[in-house]
């Protein structure tokens, strides 16, 4: 179904300006990858604005130095957790898990229209949810208000961003939990905890295994994660020195209950083995 509009403008100079944007934005779309740099670098500049206003111009030279520097030497860890057979989820009166789809997606939209990273995040959805690459879920409140949001695809070939590899799964018909959002507006009320516990418990029920990572970094996301029953199980290492992934990723004692990695550096892929997952 196509949507038309139409722009009226008594301003010459106004009509030229938004006819300019529209040919370039016509021209973006025909290339996909043209048009997702374009979006890369609107959501930067917005990134850029948000910080200066909040923090000002000295506190925005700091982040972006300490942005530089980690882009050029950095090392990364990302913990992985499973969730156990028996799990249960958390306490979730008054809210409901939905399967996402185009109109919840629109509400949402309109719902969260001041908050740019929400809309930042609901345009990626979208573009997701019509490639197919995923299902995405909403905790949504007893009025149909959408408070979370979170996505679920295939372990095997899941690429992850944080260590700049695919990962293979290391148990049949494995699913990952991942691209995780709470907008602004309803955060620090545990809706994260409660999404990902009732979505994992849902996926649980059909599936042999269901994971869910954070970065070491991300301490607000580990301890998340940590009111639920998902239990930690190993994690994987980066180094990176001026772009380039230095050094062997590593693992925990085999004599835990901690599972092993294997690295394929030709390939970048780390091979999970599940020989110690009970």
């Amino acid at each position: 179904r196509q949507t038309l509009y139409c722009e009226m403008s008594a301003s010459v100079s106004r009509h030229l300006q938004t006819e300019i944007r529209n040919r370039a934005a016509a021209a973006a779309q025909a290339s996909p990858r043209v048009e997702s740099v374009i979006r890369s670098v609107i959501a930067q500049a917005g990134r850029l604005r948000k910080h200066l206003r909040e923090s000002g111009l000295w506190n925005l030279s700091i982040w972006m130095v300490q942005r530089t520097w980690s882009s050029l030497f950095a090392f990364d860890r990302v913990l992985f957790f499973e969730w156990p057979a028996g799990g249960q989820s958390s306490e979730r009166s008054g809210h409901s898990l939905h399967e996402l789809n185009s109109d919840l997606i629109g509400a949402a939209g309109i719902l969260y229209a001041d908050d740019l990273a929400a809309l930042t995040y609901l345009m990626r959805s979208a573009q997701r949810l019509e490639s197919g690459k995923g299902r995405g879920f909403a905790l949504c409140a007893d009025d149909g208000t959408p408070v979370h949001f979170c996505w679920v695809t295939d372990f095997e070939g899941f690429e992850m961003a944080e260590l700049d590899r695919a990962l293979h799964s290391p148990s049949k018909d494995a699913l990952m939990i991942f691209d995780c959002f709470t907008p602004s507006s309803c955060r620090g009320r545990e809706f994260f905890a409660k999404a990902i516990s009732a979505l994992a418990d849902h996926l649980h029920s059909r599936v042999k295994a269901v994971w869910i990572f954070g970065a070491a970094t991300n301490q607000a996301s580990l301890r998340g994660i940590e009111k639920t029953a998902f239990t930690y199980k190993f994690f994987l290492n980066r180094k990176r020195i001026l772009y380039l992934n230095l050094g062997k990723d590593y693992a925990p004692p085999s004599s835990s209950q901690e599972t092993p990695a294997l690295v394929s550096a030709s390939k970048k892929t780390f091979f999970l083995k599940n020989n110690n997952i009970p």
